[in-house]
């Protein structure tokens, strides 16, 4: 899946992919939304949700890694070390 065949889908499309074959990588406040990020092959997709999970205000989509900056602070990163290496 390229990002241009993404774009050329239907939001409802989008979303059924999305959901059914996407991974889910996180979530992030913005404002009074709440914002699922997902990785879609090498497309990442924010869908922005006005109510969590029932009214999605709009979708936005990459193939930037820069998408995931505003949400490495809440990434556990401690949890990938052990401490005997």
């Amino acid at each position: 899946m390229t990002i241009s065949d993404f774009s050329l889908l239907k939001l409802t499309e989008q979303l059924a992919l999305l959901y059914s074959d996407g991974v889910y990588l996180s979530k992030r406040k913005a404002g009074k939304m709440t914002v699922l990020l997902y990785q879609l092959q090498n497309v990442y997709v924010e869908i922005f949700y006005t109510s969590y999970r029932r009214v999605v205000h709009h979708i936005s989509f990459s193939d930037s890694v820069d998408v995931l900056d505003p949400y490495l602070s809440s990434i556990p990163i401690g949890n990938f070390f052990s401490e005997n290496g």
